[in-house]
């Protein structure tokens, strides 16, 4: 948003299941000639059993793109982008497709950012399933998303990938296309300068020890639920028969029951729930950690570390990309 801004004038249409993000929202991001922000918060209505059928029998219907959409919200779009009349559209992330009908039929440039190759990643995150009916659905499921995914590269203008190896997956899967873009992820390091410095105040309610790993994550997010329970029950534990006093913070989003429990019989578990800036949590930090096991795109918390000037431990698929 900063860098478009540079180029011209930038509205944001953003779609949340928090009605608290609504307002925190409207607070960031001064120079935007817009920010329309919307609730899906509201239980859509029910579908009928031959409703159900048809859903499982349409190709291009997912419950990842469905679940985003509403009626109201289309038509919303549509009167923003009339008066705001853009000459490119970015979408963040697959999830948004069945907004694109409303978007080409205003005439704009569009282009997907395309954060992770969700079909492969759908298959990563979901469990082994038994059973032949368990199987068939998975199956059709992936299928679906394949065909979504194909579908929004396919009507777009332009794809952005965060990586090399996205690149070359999505023309394994989907074929050549030469609208494909490689745009690294990428942060404002200069945003983490007092942290390099050590300028930054640490949050009052905690006091420096000798050794702090640092994991922040949105646990909403399967993949951050894995690595996050393999910090609390495997490498926190053998870590602390060497380094006693050594403590794990998790700046989490959604913090899981088992998080919350963790912290509870353990004063060397922190838990801090959302907080608007990680950098205090940084500046008492040694170590960042990334143990994840899963998950697609490229990891911006490494970059975050490397502008803190903190050192990184990571899987192979925790840097996966960069």
């Amino acid at each position: 948003i900063n860098i478009l801004m540079k180029l011209g004038s930038v509205a944001v249409f953003s779609i949340t299941n928090e009605d608290d993000e609504i307002e925190r929202n409207s607070k960031r991001f001064p120079g935007l000639v817009l920010w329309s922000n919307h609730s899906v918060t509201n239980i859509p209505p029910q579908r009928s059993f031959w409703q159900k059928i048809k859903w499982w029998l349409q190709p291009r219907k997912h419950y990842l793109t469905d679940s985003p959409y509403r009626d109201f919200i289309s038509q919303e779009l549509d009167r923003v982008l009339a008066e705001f009349q853009p000459d490119m559209v970015v979408f963040e992330e697959l999830r948004l497709y069945h907004y694109l009908p409303v978007v080409k039929g205003r005439g704009c440039r569009v282009v997907l950012d395309d954060h992770n190759i969700e079909a492969p990643l759908f298959l990563e995150n979901e469990p082994s399933v038994a059973g032949l009916k368990s199987k068939v659905r998975l199956s059709i499921l992936f299928q679906k998303i394949k065909s979504i995914e194909r579908d929004f590269i396919r009507q777009v203008d332009q794809v952005w990938l965060c990586s090399d190896a996205d690149a070359s997956l999505v023309r394994k899967m989907y074929g050549q296309f030469p609208h494909i873009r490689v745009v690294p992820n990428s942060i404002d390091v200069a945003h983490y300068d007092c942290v390099r410095l050590s300028k930054c105040d640490p949050p009052s309610e905690l006091q420096q020890v000798p050794l702090t790993l640092f994991f922040a994550a949105m646990f909403a997010y399967p993949p951050n639920q894995l690595a996050a329970q393999l910090l609390i029950e495997q490498i926190l534990p053998r870590l602390q028969e060497i380094y006693p006093n050594c403590r794990l913070i998790l700046a989490v989003k959604f913090p899981t029951p088992d998080m919350l429990e963790a912290a509870r019989q353990s004063p060397q578990v922190i838990v801090t729930g959302l907080v608007d800036d990680i950098r205090p949590y940084m500046s008492i930090s040694n170590v960042v950690i990334i143990p994840l096991l899963q998950g697609g795109g490229t990891r911006l918390k490494i970059l975050e570390a490397f502008a803190a000037a903190l050192p990184v431990v990571s899987t192979a698929k925790g840097a996966e990309g960069l």
